[in-house]
Formats: C-alpha cells, sequence, structure tokens
C-alpha cells in the first residue's frame, strides 16, 4: 500500500466535503451521484493514454455497474440515495483496491488505486452519516405536514 498517496487520497476526500458543503452544492440533489459517475473516465482517460483498448473495454465494463448505482440513485428519497451511493462509493474502493487482479491498465499510475480508494472510503463514510441524518429528518418533516 502506498501510505502517501492513501494520506492525500484522505486529504481530498475531506476537502471535496469541505467544498461541496461550503459551496451549497451538497444540498443539489445530483452532486453525489454525478461525483461517482465520474470516476470511471478516470480509468477510461488512463487506458487511453496507454493506447490500451482491451483494458478501455475491460473498464467500460465495470463502469456500467457504477453508472446504474448513480443514475438509480438520483430518483430516491435522500437516505435511501445516500445509501445507496455510499454502496456505490465503498464498491469503487473496492474496485480500485483490487483493479489489477481484474486485469491490468497499463496507464494507471502506480499510487492511483491506493489514492482513489482513500477518496472512495471517506465520501462513502460521510454518505453513511449523511443517510443516517436525512434518516433522522424525515419523520420530522412528515409530522409537520400531517399537522397542517
Amino acid at each position: 500500500m502506498n501510505i502517501h498517496a492513501s494520506a492525500i487520497g484522505i486529504i481530498v476526500a475531506f476537502a471535496i466535503i469541505i467544498y461541496l458543503k461550503v459551496s451549497k452544492a451538497e444540498s443539489h440533489r445530483y452532486t453525489y451521484s454525478l461525483l461517482l459517475l465520474t470516476f470511471p473516465f478516470y480509468y477510461f482517460a488512463f487506458a487511453i493514454v496507454a493506447v490500451d483498448f482491451e483494458a478501455l473495454a475491460y473498464e467500460s465494463l465495470f463502469a456500467v455497474g457504477f453508472f446504474i448505482i448513480a443514475l438509480c440513485s438520483i430518483k430516491l428519497p435522500d437516505n435511501a440515495k445516500f445509501a445507496w451511493l455510499a454502496f456505490g462509493y465503498f464498491l469503487h474502493g473496492l474496485y480500485d483496491l483490487f483493479h489489477n487482479k481484474f486485469f491490468i491498465n497499463y496507464g494507471t499510475p502506480n499510487w492511483w488505486p491506493d489514492f482513489c480508494a482513500m477518496v472512495d472510503i471517506i465520501l462513502g463514510m460521510y454518505l453513511i452519516f449523511l443517510s443516517i441524518k436525512a434518516l433522522n429528518v424525515q419523520p420530522s418533516k412528515k409530522h409537520l405536514s400531517q399537522t397542517r
């Protein structure tokens, strides 16, 4: 494990969370879904840079699952959306860690899987927090609408 890449991944994940919170982008329905949609494109770019179209084909096959998770999450209520996205981020973190066990994408920098896995795992944990927070908020919203 590349400890430096992992540490930078943790820092970047917290920077993403802080930025999305401060900029109020976190409150947009699609933010974390769109972010998950972007992750496979890094591996696509690595394969294209290496002119490795076999890796690009494999990356595309694995990407379908992440695209489905991200797109399906958009229609869910907040607590389910955040939980579903957390699953997607954790799954992508595992994909990063075991990427070279599936196939080799020669364009991927050696440090990338550890870096990206840490970003995925921290964001996944934060999404679990948001899911629990949304679960605790939703009953009170229902209660308010029923008293009117």
